[in-house]
């Protein structure tokens, strides 16, 4: 996995990119659940798939910031259990501009695990 540090208006993130250039965490710094990152963690790569992933992450974030994005086109891959990995995909369906409650979002987890088990 390799780190690295976005600075936006909003504050500082770390993203994280596997060595398919996928993002599997996206954070502010210092957040609530900031992950532990191990001393030894890359922050820099020499693999042209992660670094064009985090040159692609970096422009999103950035036009996003600055209200030119409206969608990201990000490779994910999203990680946890089964039900976190549910709850990835129904938060990736919300539009910009648009809200959910946790209510609405549990409603939707409910149905989801239903018709799966």
């Amino acid at each position: 996995m390799t780190y690295h540090r976005f600075e936006l208006s909003v504050g500082t993130m770390i993203g994280r990119i596997n060595d398919q250039g996928e993002l599997t965490g996206l954070w502010f710094e210092n957040q609530k659940y900031y992950p532990q990152i191990e001393n030894e963690a890359r922050w820099s790569s020499k693999n042209p798939v992660v670094n064009e992933s985090i040159r692609s992450l970096e422009d999103q974030l950035k036009k996003y910031d600055q209200g030119q994005l409206k969608e990201f086109t990000l490779d994910l891959e999203p990680r946890g259990t089964d039900f976190q990995k549910i709850v990835w995909n129904i938060l990736q369906e919300i539009q910009y501009g648009q809200t959910m409650t946790y209510g609405e979002i549990s409603k939707q987890v409910a149905v989801k695990m239903k018709r799966d088990s």
